[in-house]
């Protein structure tokens, strides 16, 4: 199971008066999940997000990886969609 990742603590609250998610917030969002999820153990993953839409570029070592990856980025809150171009490359 994904745990919920809601963002840096210093950030308003989505939905709340006044705060909007921006793309900024969405990049910071994502890296932080994927961090606290899949941890540093030598993934090539580089985040960017345009419009709500989050894409991962880089490689991993396995396709549930890969996988894994794409549903973290889904369980990030107002992520408007996911661009996987993960590629797998068990040679790593």
């Amino acid at each position: 199971m994904i745990p919920f990742c809601p963002g840096p603590p210093d950030e308003p609250v989505p939905g709340a008066a006044g705060a909007t998610v921006t793309d900024d917030r969405l990049l910071r969002r994502a890296a932080v999940c994927l961090l606290a999820v899949l941890g540093r153990r030598g993934y090539e993953i580089t985040v960017r997000v345009q419009n709500g839409v989050v894409m991962l570029c880089g490689s991993v070592v396995t396709e549930e990886l890969r996988l894994l990856a794409h549903r973290i980025a889904w369980s990030v809150p107002d992520v408007r969609d996911v661009s996987n171009r993960l590629a797998v490359d068990a040679n790593r």
